[in-house]
């Protein structure tokens, strides 16, 4: 995606999105009040309210770990205000979790972000009784504005396809800037939620990895939500350098991304679906093979050095076929999926 201007831009607009939100439950309803964690308005600096929530509304993100078993869970938070996206600095921020459909909110920890409004909370595995989606709410207590999140629990070898977005489910690269600067809803290429969900039928694992910055990982999850697509981890760029459209950038964040996701959750990437040549090399050099990885657009069909081309595509309309005998995936182990 081409996020060249990026920068400038967050600086004169701001971002879109809001933080208060209401979290999903571990089957994507939201069906109890999210979690206080007490007195509004507490806050540890006195300069908080004055210089940082008085910015604007709140733009917090959070990112969706994957793990496996009972492995300690990081829960990464990022929180800021306003236009220009002011940090909320050493102020605390208190995590739950909702184990079970509707079940109550917990408390699973709690600390204070740095100067950059940044903080991971370590949340005990043996926490879950196992596979499945658990949501979780990571919350400012000065005034309870949160970053909505989901942890997903799988098992190692768990059969899995990688969906970038901007230009590859949405129609163009351009889609994001239009999000950014007036808050529009991107326009989705046609059958891209079909395409997903038949993967997701036949019993495959879907994650969404994307160049697009943090701030709009609200906005992004609300987007997939409402226009069908299969519910999956969502990981964006932890900072505005990662979203940059080049190899160093976009692509070293995208690899690591998908590195991360195979040693630490053990996933097995089996497909790939992207549109940009970064996308291209990422999946190539992340293991995932050529002949199953398909990018849409004018990019389609090129090699990154030293592997063989990748498939091309010109619609998902027409992809839709193909995937009639998709060799089975690993079975979901819970209700949630």
């Amino acid at each position: 995606m081409r996020l060249v201007l990026v920068v400038a831009l967050v600086v004169a607009c701001g971002p879109p999105g809001s933080g208060r939100e209401t979290g999903p439950t571990s089957d994507g309803a939201a069906c109890t009040e999210p979690p206080d964690p007490g007195a509004r308005a507490h806050w540890r600096h006195t300069r908080t309210s004055l210089i940082v929530v008085s910015q604007g509304a709140p733009h917090h993100s959070a990112r969706d770990p994957v793990v496996n078993g009972e492995q300690p869970i990081d829960l990464a938070g990022k929180f800021a205000y306003g236009r220009a996206s002011k940090d909320l600095q050493d102020e605390e921020v208190v995590a739950y979790v909702q184990v079970g459909t509707c079940a109550p909110w917990r408390e699973a920890a709690r600390g204070f972000t740095d100067s950059d409004g940044r903080l991971t909370l370590v949340v005990d595995g043996a926490t879950f009784p196992g596979p499945g989606r658990y949501a979780f709410q990571m919350v400012a207590s000065g005034d309870s504005s949160r970053a909505p999140g989901a942890i997903y629990i799988v098992p190692r070898g768990r059969k899995t396809v990688v969906f970038d977005i901007d230009g590859t489910l949405t129609t163009g690269n351009s889609e994001v800037f239009k999000e950014i600067l007036a808050g529009a809803v991107p326009n989705m290429r046609d059958a891209a939620d079909l395409v997903a969900a038949r993967y997701e039928s036949a019993g495959y694992f879907i994650v969404y990895v994307t160049g697009r910055p943090y701030f709009l990982a609200p906005a992004s999850r609300a987007w997939l939500a409402a226009r069908g697509f299969p519910d999956g981890p969502l990981r964006t760029a932890d900072a505005m350098s990662d979203a940059l459209p080049t190899e160093g950038s976009a692509g070293a964040y995208k690899l690591a991304t998908l590195e991360q996701l195979t040693s630490t959750a053990g996933i097995d990437f089996r497909y790939a679906y992207g549109n940009a040549g970064t996308d291209v090399c990422v999946y190539a050099r992340a293991g995932i093979e050529p002949a199953r990885t398909f990018i849409i657009g004018e990019r389609g069909g090129e090699a990154c050095d030293g592997y063989a081309r990748s498939q091309s595509l010109a619609d998902y309309r027409s992809h839709l076929p193909s995937l009639g005998q998709l060799p089975p995936g690993s079975p979901p182990t819970d209700a949630s999926h």
